[in-house]
C-alpha cells in the first residue's frame, strides 16, 4: 500500500512547496544524525551566493533574492557532488562559472519515474496540479513527487526532480570561509548564522 504524506493541509491552509536547488538530499531521505562528514575537503563552512540558470539561459533561482548567501559544511552532503567540488578550490572573493550537466546534477529525466495512483489513494482530498508531495512506500522508503496531470480517476505522479534532465549554470561569488568547529563536524551541520539552530 502506498501512504501519502501531505504538505500544507488542510487546504485552507494550502502552501506549495518550492523546491531548490539543494534539495538533493532532503531531511526525509538523510537523517543529520547520520550524515558522515567527507574528510576529503578541508573541512570549510563556506558562504557563497549564486545565480542559477539552465543551458538556454532561463533563470532558475538567485540567492540575493533571499537576502542572505548559502551556507553549507564542506563534505555534508549538503550540495549536489560535482558543485561542491568546484566550490572547494575557492576562497573568499573568488567568482566562477560553473557548468554541471543533468547526468552530475538532477540526473537525467527518467519516463519511467512518472505514474499514476488512484483518486481513491488520496485519503484527504485530491492534491492540485503541481503540487510537491513524499510518498511513503513500503519498506518505509520516501519519495519526492510532483503533480503532473489530474485524471478522471487517478493523479499522475512525477518521481522525477524538478531539475532533472537539465544543464546546470551557476554563477557563484564566496562570500566568506571559516574552519568547521569540531561540533560542526561531529553534528554534520553548520551552526549559527546560515546555519542550525539548536533549542
Amino acid at each position: 500500500l502506498l501512504f501519502l504524506i501531505f504538505v500544507g493541509y488542510p487546504f485552507s491552509r494550502i502552501t506549495f512547496r518550492k523546491f531548490t536547488m539543494f534539495a538533493r538530499l532532503s531531511a526525509r531521505q538523510v537523517s543529520r544524525s547520520t550524515v558522515v562528514v567527507s574528510r576529503s575537503y578541508a573541512q570549510r563552512v563556506v558562504s557563497f551566493h549564486y545565480a542559477l540558470t539552465n543551458s538556454s539561459g532561463e533563470a532558475i533561482e538567485k540567492s540575493h533574492d533571499k537576502g542572505t548567501p548559502w551556507v553549507y559544511l564542506e563534505g555534508s552532503q549538503a550540495i549536489i557532488p560535482k558543485l561542491e567540488e568546484e566550490l572547494s578550490k575557492l576562497n573568499a572573493g573568488d567568482k566562477k562559472v560553473i557548468e554541471i550537466p543533468a547526468k552530475e546534477a538532477y540526473g537525467e529525466y527518467r519516463p519511467e519515474a512518472v505514474f499514476d495512483v488512484a483518486n481513491d489513494m488520496f485519503t484527504e482530498g485530491i492534491p492540485p496540479l503541481g503540487y510537491q508531495l513524499s510518498m511513503r512506500l513500503e519498506g518505509g522508503h520516501i519519495v519526492d513527487v510532483t503533480v503532473k496531470e489530474l485524471k478522471e480517476k487517478s493523479v499522475l505522479l512525477d518521481a522525477n526532480h524538478p531539475l532533472a534532465g537539465q544543464d546546470l549554470i551557476f554563477d557563484v561569488e564566496i562570500t566568506d570561509t571559516r574552519d568547521a568547529t569540531e561540533e560542526e563536524l561531529s553534528h554534520g551541520h553548520v551552526h549559527g548564522p546560515g546555519g542550525h539552530h539548536h533549542e
